[in-house]
Formats: C-alpha cells, structure tokens, sequence
C-alpha cells in the first residue's frame, strides 16, 4: 500500500486540492493528531515550499480542501475571521 494515492484505511483523511485527490494517514502524538503517511506526496504533488502557508477547510468528519499560499501572498493580505457558510444566506 503507497499512500497518497489509494482508498483510506482507519485514522486516515481525505485532501483535496483542485482535481488532486490524497489519502492521508493520521497518527496519534502526545499532543494530538498529526498528518503522516502520504502527506509528502501531498507537499511533493501540490509544490508546496518553506514558508508556504497552509489552509485546510474540513467538509464533513475526514475531509479537507486544501489551499496553499505562497510566502509572498501573507506580506500583503491576511485572514482576520472565517466563518461558516452563513454568508449565502444573508441578505442585504
């Protein structure tokens, strides 16, 4: 079994990023849950680099979009709340 690439075993999530799809093994630390097996494919196949920042939108128990900025976007912008999906619901 290579990660990454095939169907999701127990303590895995699923990552998405645009049309790229990965399975990624979750392990348990003394401090919580950390990515594991199949995450380098991720950073690998999504050319993610230092100073890179990561953002990972959950939809539904164990699945993630993944948005990657790149380390010359955070010196002009940056996120001062997310909120859920109310906003298509509002009026006005």
């Amino acid at each position: 079994m290579i990660w990454g690439d095939q169907l999701p075993y127990k303590d895995s999530v699923k990552i998405v990023d645009g049309n790229k799809l990965w399975f990624v093994r979750l392990k348990k630390t003394d401090v919580g849950h950390v990515l594991a097996d199949g995450f380098t494919k991720v950073v690998r196949d999504s050319c993610i680099r230092k100073n890179n920042y990561l953002m990972f939108q959950s939809f539904g128990q164990s699945s993630f979009f993944l948005m990657v900025f790149k380390s010359f976007v955070h010196q002009y912008c940056f996120i001062s709340k997310i909120t859920p999906d109310k906003r298509r619901y509002c009026h006005g």
